[in-house]
């Protein structure tokens, strides 16, 4: 749509999950809501860093894992 932004795609968060996903793209965050878990997901593998820790700031979660992909720029935007 003319004149929209990329945003980070979220799950609604279960009270009862206490691990949240951080993912890379639609597709990733499509399958981890699929498999259950609660996700962060952004529509590429860089940025949106701050927007992504307020969430987890924000959450009731206990754990918060970065699942990212096994090339440069997955690793990269992991650290």
């Amino acid at each position: 749509m003319k004149g929209s932004r990329s945003g980070l795609f979220l799950s609604e968060l279960q009270s009862g999950n206490i691990t949240i996903l951080v993912v890379d793209g639609p597709t990733d965050s499509a399958t981890a809501i699929d498999l259950g878990y609660d996700e962060i997901g952004r529509p590429g593998c860089l940025g949106f860093e701050d927007m992504i820790a307020e969430v987890v700031r924000q959450s009731v979660h206990v754990n918060t894992l970065i699942i990212a992909d096994a090339d440069e720029p997955g690793q990269r935007s992991a650290k």
